[in-house]
């Protein structure tokens, strides 16, 4: 026995039919649904797609600030867990040190690339005069600010120096490296263009590398013991920073002599920038028992004589040649902090 279907449906163009038992029954689909299909073109192409937009290049900032938090909170945490796991051990403060020199070295890093960033991207946020000295001009007092929260182990130093010397370590790879290009995308190529004043690779194992020497050795040697080491830092990073960033803005009109190029404005800067570092670090540290030191006159002596050390340091800082010897203030300025810091803050 054979079975046919009770309903049949057959499609035209425009219509259907549909064919039961019951009979025949035509519907016209064009009228029913309101469609004009009478027009209908097989070979019509495809309506074209909705435009299509790129998604939003995330910013430098956008990709570093969500590990600001972590590495703060390992930070904080080191200082309140570490000498509790390891109160019974003479390594409580070494563990300590570790953490913090590690979130003192990852936000090294952050903080360099961000001005990086902004100095090498397209088209550029920040001049690259005014990156080089930015970086100069705080880096090391960040850097400062944070080392009262080191202990007194007498590893800490060591511990702390390892910052600076991680980056002596970059300057010199990068300086002995291949030759940059004004249009490399490298991260080391981006890099030497925010620190140097050519875009030349070799720079990197003049000033900045200088810079990174001085902060570390002084780091080991003077560390928090006087306001000695870090007053002379403070000249040689932010006041020399602020008056480069200064003079050439403000100072072309008024230099010092007809053929310096140092200028007034930056020797004021200079050292109302210098001052007020040096009597700001120097207050945190009296705050968190870093540094203990005492003057008759209190703070009004302690403001004077940084300033009276600002001024000798901004006046060797005018000295750009010995006879035919070029005088790198990297070296002049430190050095005459350090000798002037000892006359009139050590008792």
């Amino acid at each position: 026995m054979q079975f046919r279907p009770l309903v049949t449906l057959r499609l035209l163009r425009g219509g259907a039919t549909f064919v039961s038992l019951s009979g025949v029954q035509n519907y016209d689909i064009k009228a029913m649904s309101g469609l004009n299909l009478s027009n209908t073109d097989d070979n019509q192409p495809p309506p074209s797609p909705p435009p299509s937009f790129p998604p939003p290049t995330p910013s430098i900032l956008s990709k570093f600030i969500p590990l600001l938090l972590p590495i703060s909170a390992i930070g904080l945490l080191s200082q309140q867990i570490s000498p509790i796991l390891f109160q019974n051990y003479p390594l409580a403060s070494y563990a300590s040190d570790s953490f913090l020199t590690i979130v003192l070295g990852a936000l090294a890093i952050i903080w360099v690339k961000a001005i990086t960033h902004l100095a090498t991207t397209t088209p550029p946020k920040l001049d690259v005069k005014d990156s080089r000295k930015i970086i100069h001009a705080t880096s090391a007092p960040l850097f400062l600010l944070l080392l009262p929260l080191y202990s007194h182990a007498p590893a800490a130093r060591l511990l702390a120096a390892t910052v600076p010397l991680a980056n002596i370590i970059r300057l010199i790879s990068v300086g002995v490296g291949s030759s940059s290009s004004s249009t490399s995308n490298s991260e080391d190529d981006k890099f030497v263009r925010t620190i140097s004043r050519s875009g030349s690779n070799q720079e990197a194992l003049a000033g900045p590398l200088i810079y990174a020497v001085v902060l570390a050795v002084l780091t080991v040697t003077l560390w928090t013991d006087t306001l000695v080491g870090t007053v002379a830092v403070s000249q040689m990073a932010v006041g020399d920073g602020l008056a480069d960033i200064v003079g050439r803005r403000y100072g072309s009109t008024l230099k010092w002599t007809p053929t310096s190029s140092k200028s007034v404005a930056g020797s004021v800067a200079f050292v109302a920038g210098a001052t007020t570092f040096s009597f700001l670090i120097a207050k945190v540290y009296e705050h968190f028992g870093t540094t203990t030191f005492s003057f008759e006159s209190g703070d009004l002596e302690l403001f004077s004589k940084l300033l009276a050390v600002s001024v000798g340091c901004a006046g060797v800082e005018l000295i750009e040649r010995v006879g035919k010897f070029k005088v790198d203030d990297n070296i002049s300025v430190p050095l005459v902090g350090v000798l002037l810091g000892n006359l009139l803050l050590t008792k």
